[in-house]
């Protein structure tokens, strides 16, 4: 009688520490499914980030590239203004000293300066 109580006892046990192996093993093989799962996900949203990003990159060197050109274009017209400035300035100038001195004086100077 006490044999049969300890060998049900140890069956028991036995079955619990299988059961018990066989639940674990299930529940973090699950688990780790899951966990797999969720780093495809995970991976898929940052590529789909990673992509957006290029897109974007991609569109701000477009800008800057024609910024720069507008910006080179800009300086370009600026020296030409600059040089326009210098070269009718003292017109503008020998023009005043005309008004001053009267028409006929001035076609005289006019002459002179040819």
């Amino acid at each position: 009688m006490v044999l049969e109580i300890d060998v049900d006892y140890l069956l028991c046990i036995a079955f619990g520490i299988a059961m018990g192996i066989i639940l674990t093993w299930t529940y973090f093989r699950f688990r780790l499914e899951k966990k797999g799962l969720a780093q495809v996900i995970d991976a898929a949203m940052i590529e789909k980030n990673v992509n957006e990003l290029n897109d974007i990159m991609t569109y701000l060197n477009q800008a800057t590239a024609l910024l720069n050109t507008s910006t080179e274009e800009l300086g370009n017209r600026i020296k030409i203004i600059q040089d326009i400035e210098l070269n009718v300035e003292p017109v503008s100038t020998l023009e005043l000293q005309l008004d001053e001195l009267g028409l006929e004086k001035g076609i005289e100077i006019l002459e002179k300066n040819k």
